[in-house]
């Protein structure tokens, strides 16, 4: 038997390298690349290597293993994978804001987290309506995805918070015995036209000193925080003054009671004073001097000296020469333009409770006679050794003596500068019209008197008042005030405050609260008037103060 040899042929045994497929975030680095072999025996092992095609956006790249395609007992084959790189995640996160009401809006802001280096994702903002206060959505928006992101958005808030707002009681002032003043208070931080509520009250009390003044109510209103502070009324003593009233006595007799003229009291209130005069027993005027504690209580006093005249025995206290009434009355009073007949001092004040002197008066009343009876009797001559041609009220005096209305004392004076007594006012006044002796004068201080039946003549007319003690007191000097009171009254000028036009001269140094108020803006007052039918002033307009010749 004859044996042949074969041949065993090996051959190479085929061998796959498939690269994994393999991803990451965008941003991430690569993972490690492999692969998996398939074919191997045993612990054989064959050599390659592995690589991705570049690129860092997201998107698909190959991954490529190589190496020798002959590897020992192997053929290698070798297969690509696939490198994934995913989009990165992106948060959008509004940040909170707050404002306070009626503020502008702050910049709407957000917070992004996940952008890698100098990326930027796009996006707007919106928020919720709204201004009134409370919590307002703040939201983010944009596309979802963007490049190499995808983005989330995540909302935030506007707190719109109350705004402070503050209520100060204004400061007020009031004399003692005065209303008070309407109560206000200033408030600041309101925004446009809105308003807030609130009340306003003050501590009780009435005596001079410092009261509080407290706005009070919610302290949240709608969209504000109310703040409320407090202010002070100050109640201010009120001026009282005491008058010492002119007194008059024969040489030799005992001195008649001091008493004084007290203005300016509230109600039933007092002060304390007391009166004592300068000494002396001889013909001649000694001062009356009312004192007394300075502030008083409520008030500040004022203290104003009289005058103690001591008069000859063998003759009455120097009393006018009387001339004999004409019949009818010469001279005549304009009753019907309300002019103002007594014109203020150039400090720009009235002085509604000082002595008038005899001059003054003198030009009152040359002030108010009509035109004709003026331009009847004007005159610059008279014949009184005190009163000198150049003298400011030569010509009132002069006029008035020529119509048989002034004249004056025994020893060919006149007196200008000096008071004038009531008994010596209300004779003058009646001199203007007939005498009315009808009725007789309740008075208990005039009969005897040598202007009794002038005064008796004022008194049935309803020109003057006495006092509560049914006293006229002749002899005592009369106020400006009191003499606007009589000229008023025989000129039947009256007017109410309420009718009183808003052009008028207010005084500084007369209140509505005073006696004498209407009385004054009356005469002190050119105005244009009409009676309505009740009988009451209205005035319709105020006109310059005339001019006389």
């Amino acid at each position: 038997m004859t044996y042949e040899t074969g041949t065993l042929t090996i051959t190479p045994k085929s061998v796959a390298v498939k690269a994994d497929d393999k991803e990451k975030v965008y941003g991430d680095t690569d993972p490690i690349l492999t692969a998996t072999v398939t074919g191997l025996v045993g612990e054989d092992t064959i050599s390659y290597s592995i690589s991705r095609e570049p690129g860092e956006s997201v998107g698909s790249y190959t991954i490529t293993p190589a190496g020798d395609e002959v590897q020992g007992n192997y053929t290698v084959t070798y297969e690509t994978g696939t490198f994934t790189i995913t989009p990165k995640s992106v948060v959008v996160k509004a940040d909170d804001k707050e404002k306070v009401f009626g503020d502008p809006d702050p910049a709407l802001t957000a917070t992004v987290t996940g952008l890698v280096g100098e990326d930027t994702v796009v996006y707007t903002f919106s928020r919720e309506a709204g201004e009134d206060i409370g919590v307002y959505t703040i939201t983010p928006a944009g596309d979802e995805v963007q490049g190499n992101y995808t983005v989330t958005y995540e909302t935030g808030t506007l707190t719109i918070k109350p705004k402070s707002v503050v209520v100060k009681a204004d400061n007020k002032t009031k004399v003692y015995g005065d209303t008070d003043p309407a109560l206000t208070a200033t408030v600041t931080g309101l925004v446009g036209e809105d308003t807030i509520n609130y009340s306003i009250s003050r501590e009780p009390g009435e005596s001079v000193g410092s009261y509080t003044i407290t706005p009070a109510g919610d302290e949240v209103q709608g969209n504000y925080k109310v703040i409320y502070e407090t202010g002070t009324l100050t109640i201010t003593p009120k001026e009282v003054v005491v008058k010492a009233d002119n007194k008059t006595k024969v040489y030799g007799n005992a001195d008649p009671k001091l008493t004084a003229t007290v203005t300016g009291l509230v109600g039933e209130d007092t002060i304390n004073y007391s009166i004592s005069r300068e000494p002396g027993e001889s013909v001649g005027s000694y001062t009356i001097t009312p004192t007394g504690e300075t502030v008083q209580g409520n008030y500040l006093v004022i203290f104003v000296n009289g005058t103690l005249t001591i008069i000859r025995r063998s003759s009455p206290p120097n009393p006018p020469i009387v001339i004999p009434d004409p019949e009818p009355p010469l001279a005549e009073l304009e009753k019907f333009d309300h002019f103002a007949y007594i014109i203020g001092y150039p400090e720009g004040d009235i002085r509604p409770l000082n002595n008038i002197t005899r001059e003054e008066v003198a030009m009152i009343f040359y002030r108010l006679l009509t035109d004709e009876s003026r331009n009847a009797f004007l005159s610059d001559v008279n014949p009184f050794t005190d009163v000198a041609a150049d003298r400011w009220s030569n010509r009132a005096i002069s006029t008035l003596y020529n119509a048989g209305i002034l004249s004056g004392y025994p020893d060919g004076t006149f007196k200008p500068s000096a008071p004038i007594t009531r008994a010596e006012f209300a004779t003058i006044a009646a001199k203007f019209d007939k005498l009315d002796l009808g009725m007789p004068t309740q008075f208990t201080d005039i009969v005897g008197h040598w202007a009794e039946e002038y005064i008796t003549s004022a008194e049935n007319k309803g020109w003057v008042k006495g006092y509560p003690d049914m006293t006229f007191k002749p002899d005592q000097d009369i106020t400006r005030a009191e003499s606007m009171t009589l000229i008023n009254n025989v000129l039947e000028r009256a007017v109410s405050k309420e009718n009183i036009h808003p052009d008028a001269i207010f005084w500084p140094d007369i209140n509505e609260g005073d006696w004498y108020y209407e009385i004054v803006m009356e005469a002190t007052n050119s105005h244009d008037y009409t009676i309505e039918e009740d009988g009451s002033e209205l005035w319709t307009d105020i006109k310059p103060n005339k001019v006389w010749p």
